[in-house]
């Protein structure tokens, strides 16, 4: 299974830019500028922002500067775009043009079509609107029937395009039409640019479930369409913008608004844990998005990992409103006045169903995901062990490995074992080790630079066998001790996978302690509980493999069960769910402290549930039974989620950051 958390860094000079952004929305609110609305690049539409927005560079920022475009990196447009999303700024008016109409002009126009379009566009001044829909297709997008016949050097189109946002307001349009009859479905379509401004277009409003008129019916009755690009080429250009349409911040950030919305209300008991599920989640889908920027950045067409953004995303921000809904104190009320809580939620609910319907259904969506999986890439042989001396990044590589290989004995725990006796100026016994954090442990001093301990340290990692590295409370801040088996009194106990957790029962025993810095005690936890996470990402990936291994080879009513349709949106949904918890455990490992390292628990063991149920769906009966190696996969990855906190302990502490901050969005951005 290909990885969709590619290393990324954002460019030098993105903190810059994002502070310039800020204080332009800053200004724009002080002028009375709706700000903080959900689903802003779809309902929000205001001429006079884009203009303003366009006079800082901030349209068609990737287009060249020989166009009037800034000439700057996919990733520098990133910053722009999720700061303006994520403070519900009216971005609507420009959405098109700059996201899809600019950069396609720009690969397929002619020249002169390049001079004509694309310095309006960065001025803002030309707005465009997308024609692919249409009644009898829906998002099969092959089977349009608009037609466009030459008319002497010309084209004129004839049909209706259905769902075109804007229409009535905007400039211009590219439409997708069937230049060819008697061609193949798909090579007898072309791209054309027209004026919606034109006598043969006329647009008949479709209002949405909140009374707005954002969609239209586009009647096209022979109106003159200029070719853009070559005849019969539509197809290809139309599938090459959608990475672009589907994988952006608007596919998880519409409704980040409402979140922000409901912290400044007061929460109902348990509400902190709900909201750093929903926190976590979301920083996870940045990153699988910013990876996809990455690769537009290269040049690559990350087809497979825009669908999974944009599938994912839109199911979330259906997350996010139910979920405030259900912690909200207030009903929905599209009455309440304009930017309360109320009336916010009211507009969130009444676009519910748009989420996952833009940029194609998720059902299609996760077709292309499956059908773009392929054949696993041949990859060198994994690490199955942890370098005390390696960087976290490496290190969190090779603990993803062991969990996918189920490596048995101590790994993650001897290198951070290791890590905290070295902060200690302490050496390392020889042979594996294990580690466990305590702080309920009862100590007092005893004679000789002693201390003597008494408690019941539970659930630890082969204490029975293990030399095992206490870090528990002291009168004057953390102190390190080691275990050496057999001097606790052990009760043998194990985790779902069989692995040894024991309890070691300390009762007037001395030993000898050492100091260890406060932080330094903090940040070997967080390393634990880091590599963990990388640990349910290694065996979540592992169970997807053995699942679509399963399904392509295993048969029933004469085909391979991956060639089921139910069967395709299962391994879709599986793959997705296995790249969300890479991304956190990406997080986790880039963000590191409190905040990063919460992201990738709370979604790495909130994650489990679906992985291992989808995975034992698809082995049916021979995966809940010892003959299938998927056993060593996910009874790890239950046993996993709730060592060192599950997801409802990270979850409860991402939240109280959230509820603790007055700028939700600064945390997530860091």
């Amino acid at each position: 299974m290909t990885s969709f958390v590619p290393e990324i860094r954002l460019p030098e000079g993105a903190e810059k830019l994002r502070a310039e952004v800020r204080a332009f929305l800053d200004a724009e609110r002080a002028r009375g500028t709706l700000l903080d609305r959900p689903d802003s690049w779809f309902a929000g539409w205001d001429r006079d922002f884009s203009r303003r927005l366009a006079e800082q560079g901030w349209v068609g920022m990737t287009l060249p500067s020989a166009y009037g475009g800034g000439g700057r990196s996919p990733l520098e447009r990133y910053v722009v775009i999720e700061e303006l999303l994520a403070a519900g700024a009216p971005v609507g008016a420009h959405w098109v043009s700059d996201r899809q109409a600019g950069p396609s002009i720009l690969a397929n126009g002619t020249e002169e079509q390049r001079e004509r379009y694309l310095p309006a566009i960065t001025r803002g001044e030309c707005f465009f609107s997308i024609g692919m829909s249409e009644e009898g297709a829906g998002s099969d997008l092959a089977a349009v029937a608009t037609r466009a016949e030459r008319d002497g050097a010309g084209w004129r189109l004839t049909g209706t395009k259905m769902w075109t946002g804007g229409s009535h307001v905007n400039d211009a349009a590219i439409v997708l039409a069937r230049s060819d009859p008697e061609g193949s479905r798909h090579a007898g379509l072309s791209q054309f640019v027209i004026d919606l401004h034109a006598p043969e277009v006329r647009a008949e409003p479709i209002h949405l479930l909140t009374g707005e008129h954002r969609f239209n019916a586009t009647h096209l009755d022979g109106v003159p369409g200029e070719l853009l690009g070559a005849e019969g080429s539509g197809w290809a250009q139309v599938t090459g913008e959608l990475a672009q349409e589907r994988s952006g911040p608007e596919r998880f950030l519409s409704t980040f608004p409402l979140l922000t919305s409901l912290l400044r209300e007061p929460l109902p008991d348990g509400g902190s844990v709900r909201v750093g599920l929903l926190v976590a989640r979301l920083a996870a889908l940045r990153r699988l998005s910013l990876g996809v920027a990455g690769a537009l950045e290269r040049g690559e067409s990350p087809d497979v990992a825009a669908a999974l953004v944009k599938d994912l995303g839109t199911r979330y921000e259906g997350t996010v409103v139910e979920e405030v809904r259900a912690l909200s104190p207030v009903v929905a009320d599209p009455s309440a006045p304009v930017g309360s809580h109320a009336e916010v939620l009211a507009l969130g609910i009444g676009h519910l169903p748009a989420y996952t319907l833009r940029g194609g259904t998720n059902e299609i969506l996760r077709g292309i995901i499956t059908k773009g999986l392929g054949a696993p890439p041949e990859e060198e042989a994994p690490t199955l062990t942890v370098d005390p001396a390696a960087s976290v990044a490496e290190q969190v590589t090779a603990a993803r490995a062991i969990g996918a290989a189920a490596v048995a004995g101590p790994s993650v725990e001897d290198v951070v074992a290791r890590h905290v006796l070295a902060a200690a100026g302490r050496p390392a016994p020889d042979g594996p080790l294990t580690v466990v954090f305590d702080d309920h442990v009862t100590v007092r001093d005893d004679e000789g630079g002693r201390v003597v301990l008494d408690g019941r340290p539970t659930r630890v990692p082969w204490g029975g066998t293990t030399p095992t590295v206490l870090v528990t409370r002291g009168a004057h801040g953390p102190l390190v001790a080691v275990l050496e088996p057999g001097r606790p009194v052990v009760g043998p106990g194990a985790n779902l996978a069989g692995e040894p957790r024991d309890t070691l029962t300390l009762h007037e025993l001395p030993v000898v302690a050492t100091a260890i810095d406060p932080d330094v005690a903090r940040e070997a936890h967080d390393r634990l509980v880091l590599l963990r996470a990388a640990q349910i990402a290694g065996a979540g990936r592992r169970a997807s493999e053995l699942a679509i291994a399963h399904v392509g080879a295993r048969e029933q009513f004469g085909r391979p069960l991956s060639s089921f349709q139910a069967v395709k949106q299962s391994v879709a949904e599986l793959v997705e769910e296995v790249a969300l918890v890479e991304a956190a455990v990406a997080v986790g490992t880039e963000r590191g402290g409190g905040y990063g390292v919460a992201v990738a628990k709370a979604q790495a063991s909130a994650s489990v549930a679906t992985v291992a149920r989808i995975a034992h769906l698809l082995h049916g009966a021979i995966g809940f039974t010892e003959r299938s190696p998927l056993r060593h996969a996910t009874t790890r990855l239950w046993s996993w989620r709730d060592e060192d906190g599950d997801e409802r302990a990270w979850a409860g502490r991402l939240g109280a950051l959230a509820v603790g901050t007055d700028d939700l969005w600064a945390l997530v951005t860091g």
